[in-house]
C-alpha cells in the first residue's frame, strides 16, 4: 500500500521525518479526496474542524468529525479519504515508525 504523501502530495506534506517519527501537514479543500493509502500508528491534532469520510479497502465507510484542537490516536490503517466539511480541513499527524 502506498503512503499518503506519494498518493496525494497536494494534501499531505512532510514537515519533519527521522527514523522514529514522521510529521505530516494534512490540508484538504472542500470535497478534496485521496485514493487508498496507508498510515502507520499515529497521533492526529486537528488545527481546524475536520470532517472526513474514510473508506477501507473492503468498502466500509465511516464519517469522522474531529473538532478544532481535538487530538486522537489511531492504529495503523489503510483507507481512502474525502473531505465532507463545509470549508476544508487542516490537521497535523505524527506518524510513529
Amino acid at each position: 500500500m502506498a503512503d499518503a504523501v506519494s498518493i496525494a502530495p497536494d494534501i499531505y506534506k512532510v514537515l519533519f521525518e527521522n527514523d522514529r517519527v514522521g510529521v505530516l501537514s494534512i490540508r484538504t479543500a472542500q470535497r478534496a479526496s485521496s485514493e487508498m493509502h496507508s498510515h502507520p500508528d499515529m497521533v492526529l491534532f486537528a488545527v481546524s474542524d475536520c470532517d472526513w469520510k474514510l473508506t477501507t479497502a473492503d468498502g466500509e465507510s465511516v464519517e469522522a468529525h474531529i473538532p478544532a484542537d481535538g487530538v486522537f490516536y489511531q492504529e495503523a490503517t489503510s483507507h481512502a479519504a474525502e473531505d465532507i466539511g463545509a470549508s476544508g480541513s487542516y490537521a497535523i499527524a505524527i506518524e510513529l515508525k
